[in-house]
């Protein structure tokens, strides 16, 4: 991104209460009237996060940026300003949804938790209904919901991307709660080198533990009693769970494994240079 400067002396410089600045900066200019463009020109690269450890720590950074931002500058995304500073109706739109997209790894903790709960203390989130009343609703909305989700992201779904987004819940969750206990959250530059970030298996603690406590509860299932179509539908919900952390930590080792076979090659071609 690329600021101008009289616009960022307008605003008092990049806003240093936050860990995402460049975020935060693009509120208040947007609320100052500035106008942005975007370019399709590829002007930079860039290197993204080489494991688990380093994806989760950009995650946690972003996460506790944006939910800082709400909570900052909340007021002038959801009140109406006056005529020469308001957002527009589509900026507020869009930085709302900017804003709360984090709060999926709340929604992804009680989509874990509730199939749990079922199997291994009794409670049930689902109000016992007729079967058809339940997929007349279920289905519709989960095709319509794909659907809608393929076209937003023009054809280019890919099942790591969801698995992904579904594993960062622990660090989405701990940033919310950070934001809200008013605890300060130091910057932290994504890693960018293996070695730099430490073993990832420590990162996948609460999955490991979810996991195992998965595949108790898929045993629990099966000699379950109550209403047999609750039975079925949340074990069919913990079933989807499972696979979901499965994919996750089949995901990150592989992809912790392909890191460290790349940093090897490095140290050995660096080696032969000298």
């Amino acid at each position: 991104v690329v600021i101008r400067a009289s616009a960022l002396d307008e605003i008092g410089g990049l806003p240093q209460d936050s860990i995402t600045e460049d975020f935060a900066a693009s509120i208040l200019l947007h609320h100052r009237k500035w106008r942005g463009i975007y370019l399709t020109d590829v002007l930079a690269t860039g290197l993204g996060p080489v494991d688990i450890t380093a994806y989760f720590a950009q995650q946690r950074r972003w996460a506790t940026g944006v939910f800082a931002v709400l909570r900052r500058y909340g007021r002038l995304i959801f009140l109406p300003g006056s005529s020469k500073g308001a957002l527009t109706s589509a900026q507020r739109i869009q930085y709302f949804l900017s804003c709360t997209h984090y709060l999926s790894g709340v929604c992804n903790l009680v989509y874990l938790l509730v199939p749990l709960m079922y199997f291994y203390i009794g409670t049930c989130a689902v109000r016992p209904v007729a079967p058809s009343l339940l997929l007349g609703y279920l289905l519709p909305y989960l095709l319509l919901a794909l659907l809608a989700f393929r076209h937003a992201s023009r054809g280019r779904m890919h099942w790591r991307g969801t698995t992904l987004g579904f594993g960062s819940f622990p660090v989405t969750v701990a940033s919310l709660l950070s934001v809200l206990c008013g605890q300060r959250v130091r910057f932290v530059v994504t890693a960018k080198s293996r070695r730099k970030t430490g073993r990832s298996w420590e990162s996948l603690l609460p999955h490991i533990v979810a996991f195992a406590l998965c595949l108790g509860a898929l045993k629990l299932s099966f000699s379950a009693s109550g209403d047999p179509f609750l039975v079925f539908l949340s074990g069919l919900w913990l079933l989807q769970m499972t696979i979901m952390l499965a994919s996750l930590l089949k995901v990150a080792l592989g992809k912790d494994q392909k890191s460290r076979v790349v940093e090897e090659e490095k140290v050995v071609v660096h080696a032969n240079t000298r």
